[in-house]
């Protein structure tokens, strides 16, 4: 590792601690932002596909209900087939969070079961290269207990899980290829990346806030480090969800900047779900 990639990895080991003293103290007056609750936290049934051309056997169609070994929760499809490979979407926490309320503050639950995926809300730990290797394998210790497709793992979070997210992307420590990425409110600007060699092309949706002063402007700088890495040439354009589109990419890359300040999460779910949902990866892209 080099001097400049050490200063990194302090750098955020720094703003993990500025965002657990911010997060702890507004938890202190009330509860995370805007919440979810009711529904957002149900799973949901989902129409099964009609192609299924593999399945699972052994110890993932077992031991299914056991999650005291994992620091994750785990929620499932209501229709949930043990021998049907499903899609694995991780969300990462912010610093000092628990699994539980990452549920709550994200309510991916319900509109991520509904479209079939397994869902894993990781507990928060401090983060240095090791620890974030360490989140980037609880998919394959998820794998031995659930159902999952090993060529379709999705990586979100916020502030710090936001970080996690892109890292385990660009990390060559990472232990995992993700099918798609969508960090929101990274603490990684631009700058930082530039420490990092280019790794293997991946769909990245970033998703920061205008009123970000922890982090501000990160996600726009860190947005054209994956647009040129995805090797994108055109110019970018403004889509239909109001996000920054680059063109001509090896693989997409999207920027949506939305209003609030940085203890807001971007609540463009079904955004980013979709993005997920229509990435196809090549076989050869296996975690």
């Amino acid at each position: 590792m080099t001097a400049r990639q050490l200063r990194v990895i302090f750098r955020l080991f720094q703003i993990a601690l500025v965002t657990a003293v911010i997060f702890v103290g507004w938890m202190g007056i009330r509860t995370i932002p805007r919440p979810y609750w009711g529904k957002a936290l149900q799973s949901a049934s989902y129409a099964y596909p009609l192609d299924w051309t593999s399945a699972c056997s052994g110890t993932a169609v077992q031991d299914t209900q056991n999650q005291n070994a994992l620091p994750a929760v785990i929620r499932t499809p209501l229709n949930y087939e043990p021998t049907y490979p499903h899609p694995l979407l991780m969300v990462y926490a912010p610093s000092g969070i628990g699994s539980r309320m990452v549920e709550q503050f994200t309510g991916l639950t319900h509109q991520a079961t509904a479209l079939g995926f397994i869902v894993a809300y990781a507990e928060s730990i401090p983060l240095n290269t090791d620890s974030i290797a360490e989140l980037g394998r609880l998919p394959e210790k998820i794998s031995h207990r659930w159902c999952i497709d090993r060529n379709r793992v999705y990586l979100s979070g916020h502030s710090d899980g936001g970080t996690v997210s892109m890292a385990l992307a660009f990390m060559a420590e990472s232990p995992l290829h993700p099918a798609a990425i969508a960090p929101s409110s990274a603490g990684i600007s631009g700058e930082d990346l530039e420490a990092y060699a280019c790794p293997q092309p991946v769909p990245v949706m970033v998703f920061h806030n205008k009123g970000d002063r922890l982090f501000p402007d990160f996600g726009a700088q860190t947005s054209r480090w994956w647009a040129r890495c995805n090797h994108c040439t055109g110019e970018p354009i403004v889509d239909a969800q109001s996000c920054l589109r680059y063109q001509d990419c090896s693989s997409p890359v999207r920027y949506c900047e939305l209003s609030g300040g940085h203890l807001r999460w971007p609540r463009r779910n079904q955004t980013m779900l979709s993005f997920f949902a229509s990435q196809k990866p090549a076989p050869d892209q296996v975690p």
